[in-house]
C-alpha cells in the first residue's frame, strides 16, 4: 500500500465498503461495474480479494452474495485474508440497496 494522508485512506476505504456492500446486497449493479473495475483497482487488500471473489462468482454466472463470496474465497484459501465471514456481513450491512437511498454511515 501506498503512504496516503490519513484522510484521504479512510474516504477510500468508505467508499470501498459502500460498493462492495451495495453490491453484495444487490448485485444488479455488478454487470456494470466488472467491466470498468478489477481487484487491483481496490486500496484495502480485503477489498481486492472480496472484489476478485465477486467477480469470478459473477464470471460464471453464479449468484453474488455474502455466503458465495465467502464460499469462493474459501476454495482459494483466502477467506482469513479477505476478514472472513464477519467483514464480509460487516460490509453488507454498511449500504442498503441502491433503491432505498438510504444508508449506514461509516
Amino acid at each position: 500500500m501506498q503512504n496516503l494522508p490519513h484522510s484521504l485512506e479512510l474516504r477510500i476505504y468508505r467508499a470501498e465498503t459502500r460498493l462492495l456492500g451495495a453490491l453484495l446486497r444487490s448485485p444488479r449493479g455488478l454487470s456494470r461495474m466488472a467491466s470498468r473495475l478489477n481487484p487491483l483497482d481496490f486500496y484495502d487488500y480485503r477489498h481486492q480479494l472480496i472484489w476478485a471473489a465477486m467477480l469470478n462468482l459473477h464470471q460464471q454466472a453464479a449468484p453474488v452474495n455474502t455466503e458465495s463470496v465467502l464460499a469462493e474465497l474459501s476454495r482459494s484459501r483466502l477467506d482469513d485474508d479477505a476478514g472472513g465471514q464477519h467483514y464480509l456481513h460487516f460490509l453488507a450491512r454498511k449500504t442498503c440497496p441502491p433503491s432505498t437511498g438510504k444508508r449506514d454511515p461509516v
